[in-house]
């Protein structure tokens, strides 16, 4: 019943060489099931621990000027604002690397929404034209893997994986605008495309909390201008 922490891969092992491990078939459920396992530097055997998986909600944009802030104690749901921060006050994000942070107009996740996160670095985020109209939010760990935009339906070349979640109004220039043909959704994320830049025209959504999707673009193929990403309730 003793473990060891490491910080850099996230793992408990124990005193045997066997890691902590979430089965892997239930690791986007409640109550899954949590064992001992070889050591393999899996999604399932990784463990967020300490002050490194805190986001961080300020109220004034100057972090230093002794303005209120609320850390968060890693993921989790607030269907309202914490009072040190109060509802309509949020002005500046930290959001830790490998986190989101969803933001909703009113409370109980209502109203217009934003996502925000990265899988490959911490976040500063200033709320822009949001500044103190922000009155719950989510803060979730992103699955594992990127959504992946092919050019090619082969996705052997001229494809773009996407370090941000985020809303994209535009397609990346590594795609261009018309040309998307094949997309790569790993499991756990929600991928919605759209007709028209800034999220116009007709619209498609695919995830799913089972499994990835390959998914070809169909009757859609070389049609889409703007995308969002966003991650699964599973």
């Amino acid at each position: 019943q003793r473990w060891n922490y490491s910080y850099s891969t996230k793992e408990f092992k124990n005193t045997g060489g066997f890691c902590l491990d979430n089965h892997g078939a239930y690791q986007f459920q409640n109550n899954g099931v949590v064992h001992l396992w070889g050591c393999h530097g899996s999604s399932n055997q990784k463990w967020l621990l300490g002050k490194d998986y805190e986001t961080k909600l300020f109220q004034d944009n100057n972090m230093n000027a002794g303005g209120k802030m609320y850390r968060t104690p890693g993921a989790g749901r607030w269907y309202s604002m914490p009072t040190a921060i109060k509802n309509d006050r949020l002005t500046r994000t930290i959001i830790p690397q490998g986190f989101a942070f969803q933001y909703y107009e009113h409370t109980s996740y209502r109203g217009w929404n934003n996502i925000f996160g990265s899988h490959d670095f911490p976040i500063n985020l200033y709320m822009g034209g949001h500044n103190d109209s922000v009155s719950s939010f989510k803060v979730q760990k992103l699955p594992d893997g990127k959504v992946r935009l092919c050019k090619h339906s082969d996705c052997s070349s001229n494809y773009y994986d996407c370090t941000w979640v985020q809303n994209y109004a535009s397609m990346p220039s590594a795609i261009g605008n018309d040309q998307l043909t094949r997309v790569l959704i790993p499991r756990g994320y929600q991928f919605q495309y759209f007709q028209h830049g800034s999220f116009g025209g007709w619209n498609r959504t695919f995830g799913s909390c089972a499994s990835d999707i390959n998914l070809s673009m169909g009757g859609h193929n070389d049609a889409v201008s703007s995308f969002k990403i966003k991650i699964l309730d599973c």
